[in-house]
């Protein structure tokens, strides 16, 4: 026989054993899903342990609440509680101590910040935190007399214009009267 020949038969005899004692990618594909549905189930399984469990610790914890509701209900009569109490007192301190901190820590905020801006904005020339908000500025002016024309109301007197147009102040195109004016009143 020759070698080709050879080869040949052993290739054929080789899948002729495997697909015999191998199993077909439908099986593979079967046993994996039942291996998958087994899994799910063991899971599901310990899930639904677990919910019983957190159902158990619920119920407890519902049973302890209104235990301690009932109780609370029973003694809130006896518990008296008036403006010059100790707990009034105690709190009231408290809120002292806090409001005395605060304003202390409030105080070394403003000079420590006050400081850093002398020192870090005067020596590099830099505005100043109201000049870079815009505070120092002075806003435009708006003639107020024009504001009527378009529905607001008058600030100062009547306005001029007012009921005397017949049509609609809303349309096309720029108004005069929109622009801002620039005097100060």
């Amino acid at each position: 026989m020759k070698p080709s020949g050879r080869l040949t038969s052993l290739l054929l005899l080789s899948f002729v054993a495997s697909s015999a004692w191998g199993e077909s990618p439908e099986e593979a594909r079967l046993k994996g899903f039942a291996q998958h549905h087994k899994a799910q189930d063991r899971f599901e399984q310990a899930r639904q342990q677990g919910e019983r469990a957190y159902l158990e610790e619920e119920e407890q914890w519902e049973r302890q609440k209104d235990r301690q509701l009932e109780e609370y209900k029973k003694n809130k009569k006896s518990i008296v509680m008036s403006e010059d109490g100790p707990e009034a007192q105690a709190d009231a301190a408290a809120k002292k101590r806090w409001d005395e901190s605060y304003e202390k820590e409030r105080r070394v905020y403003a000079a420590e910040s006050a400081r850093r801006e002398s020192l870090d904005r005067g020596a590099k020339n830099l505005p100043s935190e109201s000049q870079e908000l815009g505070l120092l500025e002075d806003r435009p002016r708006y003639d107020y007399r024009k504001r009527a024309m378009f529905g607001g109301k008058p600030k100062f007197g009547t306005s001029a214009s007012s009921g005397s147009s017949g049509g609609s102040s809303f349309g096309g195109g720029i108004q005069q009267s929109l622009i801002p004016a620039t005097t100060n009143i």
